[in-house]
């Protein structure tokens, strides 16, 4: 019975593909969209919108987009916007960038307000906005076949009338590059309507075009312009460039079947019908991602060389146990937490008396918060005298003598005798014993090949199952197929390259990147932070000059080692297990309830089971590869893809601007090898 509903379902597909290849295009491409509204300005809040973007991103769902959407953003979060949009495109997909709210040009240059921007000179503008040619830059970098940028952020500017400022009036004219297209909704230099209805002017027509079937992009515009003329009796102007190569329908029409008359099983039918002599992996990516248990999945599997996923069986060296999270308090605690001191934030505080010894190198802080201030360093080894608990929270506050209170996460110290007894000195003996020891215990992790070198630890060889499974929420095409890979033995940064680090670089001559004042030295960009704004390019002059300083060889890692590394033996999506919270890294939670907004200092958080801190979040890091779009063809015995795109290369772990579902161990973006971003650094490894 099953199998002439097959045969019926194929020939409906064949039938709406010869009678609308526009539908049939639309099932295969892959349609990724980017919408941003921004309403909430302090100075001149705006009416519409965040109901534009709200709008259209409805609409685009509507069309067959996969949809990034923030509303009121500010900078960080429109970065972290841009950094998922991006990573979600491959070379067949079509992509739209969609902007509501406030924009300006300075020196004819485009730049899209965040809510949170501050600009009172000229100077402020590019580090409180966004460059709009970082955006069409990055859209370009993908090389996804056609690219759509539309910006309805013409409306009139509070930020022009500021002192200094010598900005004009709406945007600057923009050239499109080969297979994009952008469209403003007033002509440049001028000032658009915000609108008195639901909508913008502008979007109340493009929403409109949009429905109309069978309009290729360029008709759905000058449709929108026709619209927005007749309503502002020639006020306002939309105006386009355009140098798209093909034709792109964006609403297709069925001519001879409604849309209405194709059921699921037939749209599945035509899916798979469009893909199944392809030789493309991220196509059959694609069907088993919108049809996990469809009729053809086992098929499609077969074709990536892929199993029904299964527990992947690794062989990594045993390992220590993590040491358990801290558990909440217990509600029988509550009367004595009523009674406990406090932080000066108001955080109760439980009164505790113990010994403890610094697992690490751990730094004191003014309050528990790893942006507060830096009040003292200590080294393994040190001893620590605690005195109180934060309630509920993994901090301990220090004992100084009478001097401030500080503070330390409970993840970097351990309690005095189970820190000797672990390693083998007797508690009455550890005063003496403690320096040598420590020492001891340094060396088998750890080492330095030079003062201003980085830390580095000795990471065992091993192998296991390189990317996601189809099954991993947040999971894109770009990590898969899943495929086991062999790593040899190396030694991996502990931390990823510090400023200071790079500063001793600089310093004796091999790097030629100076920091900037605004851009480094700032109290976000200490010398304990990660570098960041440095390309490719400049990491690979790091690692070149390390060699050099040291006479051994020092390199970036591959992709294949980094998620190893990053893993450390384990197969969910983060090392932490199937979820992270930012009190075990620096990113963006999804309720934005802790938001560190720039790097914090590297060794802030809990290290992975290798050692190796800040493998999620904290700053992007650069690898060796080359990079390409899937696994297909990759190296399985850990060295770097040196073939496919080799002017952009790998970043992995994701940053401080990036949700949960852009650090996991899987997660792998890519950008030109020259570019420079707030949120950009690198670790290095080293080989004998």
């Amino acid at each position: 019975m099953g199998r002439p509903g097959l045969i019926a379902r194929a020939a409906i597909a064949l039938t709406l593909a010869a009678v609308s290849p526009s539908l049939a295009a639309a099932q295969v491409e892959k349609r990724i969209a980017l919408v941003i509204g921004n309403s909430a300005y302090k100075d001149q809040p705006l009416q519409n919108p965040v109901n534009d973007a709200r709008a259209v991103a409805t609409r685009l769902r509507q069309l067959g987009f996969d949809v990034v959407m923030r509303e009121n953003a500010t900078r960080a979060q429109f970065s972290s916007g841009i950094a998922e949009f991006s990573a979600k495109i491959t070379a067949t997909s079509v992509a739209l960038f969609y902007y509501a709210g406030h924009g300006m040009q300075v020196r004819a240059r485009n730049y899209l307000i965040p809510v949170d921007a501050e600009i009172e000179t000229e100077s402020s503008v590019p580090f409180s906005a966004i460059d709009v040619a970082l955006v069409n830059e990055t859209m370009d970098q993908t090389g996804a076949r056609v690219r759509l940028m539309v910006l309805d952020a013409c409306r009139n500017n509070p930020f022009e009338r500021r002192r200094g400022l010598g900005s004009s009036r709406g945007l600057a004219s923009m050239e499109a590059a080969h297979g994009a297209l952008v469209a403003f909704a007033t002509a440049p230099g001028s000032v658009a309507a915000d609108g008195d209805g639901a909508n913008s002017v502008y979007t109340g027509a493009l929403l409109k075009a949009l429905d109309e079937p069978g309009l290729k992009a360029e008709e759905v515009f000058k449709r929108a312009r026709l619209m927005v003329l007749e309503q502002t009796r020639g006020a306002q102007t939309p105006w386009e460039q355009s140098a798209l190569v093909g034709d792109l329908v964006l609403n297709p029409q069925v001519a001879a079947l409604g849309a209405s008359a194709i059921g699921i099983a037939d749209r599945e039918a035509i899916f798979w019908q469009s893909v199944q002599s392809s030789n493309r992996s991220d196509e059959y990516e694609a069907y088993l991602k919108q049809y996990p248990q469809g009729a053809f999945a086992s098929l499609a599997r077969s074709r990536l060389g892929v199993q029904s996923p299964q527990p992947a069986t690794l062989s990594v060296p045993p390992l220590p146990p993590l040491p358990p999270l801290p558990s909440p308090p217990a509600a029988t605690q509550a009367a004595a937490t009523a009674a406990a001191v406090t932080t000066k934030s108001g955080l109760p505080i439980d009164p505790i008396d113990k010994e403890y010894v610094a697992a690490q190198t751990v730094r004191l802080r003014e309050s528990p918060d790893v942006r507060s201030k830096q009040l003292a360093v200590l080294r393994e080894g040190d001893p620590l005298t605690i005195v109180g608990k934060v309630n509920g929270r993994p901090w301990l506050q220090v004992e100084r003598g009478g001097a401030v209170p500080a503070y330390v996460s409970s993840w970097l110290v351990e309690e005095r005798a189970a820190y000797w007894m672990r390693r083998g000195v007797d508690i009455q003996q550890a005063g003496v014993a403690a320096p040598l020891a420590a020492e001891a215990a340094a060396r088998e992790r750890s080492f330095r090949d030079c003062p201003a070198c980085p830390e580095m630890v000795a990471i065992p060889g091993g192998s296991f199952m390189m990317g996601s499974p189809p099954t991993e929420i947040g999971r894109s095409e770009a990590e898969g197929p899943q495929h086991a890979v062999s790593v040899r033995g190396f030694a991996s940064g502990k931390y990823e390259v510090t400023v200071s680090e790079w500063v001793a670089c600089v310093a004796d001559g091999g790097c030629s990147r100076h920091l900037e004042e605004k851009s480094w030295t700032s109290a976000a960009r200490r010398d304990t932070h990660p570098v960041t704004n440095v390309s490719w390019e400049d990491a690979t002059q790091y690692v070149a000059w390390l060699s050099r300083r040291t006479g051994k060889r020092y390199r970036l890692l591959s992709e294949a080692e980094w998620e190893y590394a990053a893993r450390a033996g384990t197969t969910t999506p983060f090392y932490t297990g199937a979820s992270i919270t930012q009190e075990q890294a620096n990113f963006v939670a999804d309720d934005k309830s802790v938001y560190y907004e720039q790097t914090v200092d590297v060794g802030s958080f809990r290290p992975n089971r290798f050692g190796l801190h800040d493998m999620h979040g904290n700053a992007w890091e650069w690898v060796e590869d080359c990079y390409n779009p899937t696994y297909i063809d990759a190296p399985t015995n850990g060295a770097a893809w040196t073939s496919g795109d080799c002017s952009r290369r790998v970043v992995r772990g994701g940053s401080w601007s990036n949700l949960p579902s852009g650090i996991r161990s899987a997660f792998r973006s890519k950008s030109t090898i020259s570019t420079r971003y707030d949120n950009y650094g690198f670790r290095v490894a080293r080989t004998e």
